[in-house]
């Protein structure tokens, strides 16, 4: 998790990273401060709980920004994470 900014070889650019431990069922945000600062992080978390499609969560997202000013660039990412450790034919049932 990148928490602050990124910037080209600057020497007072400090990131700050953090690993995490990716499951089943976990969803992965990556976005730019134009979402951030237009939506608040209840509203995005409602978003990203209502909807499964990565797709339309982004366009939903981007979508609502822009409705409350959009007043910067909007970049989002997201990623959702299943369970692959079964093979996909154990996964059926009869």
């Amino acid at each position: 998790m990148i928490t602050n900014a990124l910037g080209g070889g600057f020497p007072e650019i400090d990131v700050e990273v953090h690993k995490l431990q990716l499951e089943a069922g976990d969803v992965v945000l990556l976005c730019s401060d134009g979402l951030t600062e237009m939506l608040s992080d209840e509203k995005i978390s409602q978003i990203l709980r209502a909807e499964s499609d990565p797709e339309q969560v982004c366009r939903q997202l981007v979508g609502c920004a822009n409705d409350e000013g959009g007043k910067d660039n909007i970049t989002v990412v997201v990623a959702r994470f299943d369970d692959v450790s079964e093979p996909q034919a154990r996964r059926r049932t009869s």
